[in-house]
């Protein structure tokens, strides 16, 4: 649910009346349908690029690892 937040449709673990109210919905609303992935296409862009996740990442390790709180963090950054 973090992953989409608003972007996307989510029902009760285990609640089968639920899911299939999902997905009648989604089946029957086209125009929801192109909302939304409209939505979760941009929210893919901004949140979930490559580049962006590798050098949050690296910069995540290099804490762990750096001998010293103190000491500067080299972090891979591919060039734009």
């Amino acid at each position: 649910m973090e992953a989409i937040e608003e972007t996307g449709f989510t029902f009760r673990r285990g609640d089968v009346l639920e899911l299939e109210r999902m997905l009648t919905l989604l089946l029957c609303d086209g125009r929801l349908r192109a909302e939304a992935a409209s939505r979760a296409q941009e929210r893919v862009g901004q949140n979930y690029q490559w580049d962006k996740v590798v050098g949050e990442l690296a910069e995540i390790y290099a804490a762990m690892v750096r001998p010293e709180k103190n000491q500067p963090v080299i972090v891979y950054r591919r060039a734009a």
